[in-house]
């Protein structure tokens, strides 16, 4: 603790301010509040003690010099004081350097854990295109192979194959997705597509599952649904295959259904509430 006056020269030091400075009680009353306040302007001083009567008390940070001309971080509370007729400027300091250290530390870990964070962006979505390339050579072998002579069995078979490898394929580009959103990119698209056939596209690929389960599987859709829709096929397709692959994993037995109902209609747009409920 330390009292300065309105003129900014000490009048009283208690003991820890002398140890913490290096001074010793007598020097420090010798002594201007510059003389130890590296941050102290005489030219601010008088708007910093006119706005010290206003407030009466005040805290900030600033940094210190001891006699050996060490600097130390320091976090001051200063309170307005009157007594016998004289006004006093009271400041509590206290040496802030390990909490500083411990606030340096976090930066430097947030910075890090920052540049972790965008070199897995990075990573992500070097990945994704590295892994997009080999999965459409799956895709289109199997389109070769679909053109040779199968059986109705092997034909469904390499059909469930080519689905399971276009559904790899969309998860693919959800990992490609992550950086984008990360890096505030992601962007819906307007395409026509079929419901209909989206549907059986992902009923397709979990057709062996869903089978060997013993499940039942109802797709429920209006009548007067449009066989072209136009919208971001890929994000039904995110959600529908999350939440069916959830249905089928938590259903041991019995039913999985498919629901399409429309919300809301007019020339122009429809709108529809798609769920799954097992």
């Amino acid at each position: 603790a330390a009292m300065a006056d309105q003129d900014a020269r000490s009048c009283y030091d208690n003991p820890e301010a002398s140890r913490a400075t290096g001074y010793s009680r007598e020097e420090l009353l010798t002594m201007g509040v510059g003389e130890i306040d590296t941050d102290f302007s005489s030219e601010k001083w008088p708007a910093l003690w006119q706005q010290l009567i206003e407030q009466r008390s005040m805290t900030f940070e600033g940094i210190h010099k001891t006699k050996t001309g060490k600097v130390y971080p320091v976090e001051v509370t200063t309170n307005y004081l009157e007594f016998s007729g004289q006004v006093y400027n009271l400041g509590l300091v206290r040496d802030i350097t390990e909490r500083k250290k411990i606030e340096a530390a976090l930066q430097e870990a947030k910075e890090r854990a920052e540049s972790a964070s965008r070199a897995k962006t990075e990573f992500l979505a070097n990945m994704s295109h590295e892994l997009r390339t080999p999965m459409h050579g799956v895709i289109s072998m199997t389109h070769l192979l679909r053109s040779t002579k199968l059986d109705p069995e092997q034909d469904e078979y390499l059909e469930n194959v080519e689905l399971s490898a276009r559904s790899l394929l969309a998860i693919i580009s959800d990992i490609l997705d992550i950086s984008k959103v990360e890096a505030g990119k992601l962007e819906f698209e307007y395409t026509d597509f079929s419901l209909r056939q989206t549907i059986h596209e992902m009923v397709g690929s979990h057709a062996y599952t869903i089978r060997q389960k013993g499940l039942e599987l109802i797709c429920d859709l209006p009548d007067d649904l449009p066989d072209i829709l136009q919208g971001d096929a890929l994000r039904v397709k995110q959600i529908f295959l999350n939440l069916l692959g959830n249905a089928i994993k938590f259903t041991a037995q019995g039913r999985i259904t498919i629901e399409a109902r429309q919300v809301s209609r007019d020339s122009n747009s429809i709108t529809l509430r798609l769920s799954v409920r097992d």
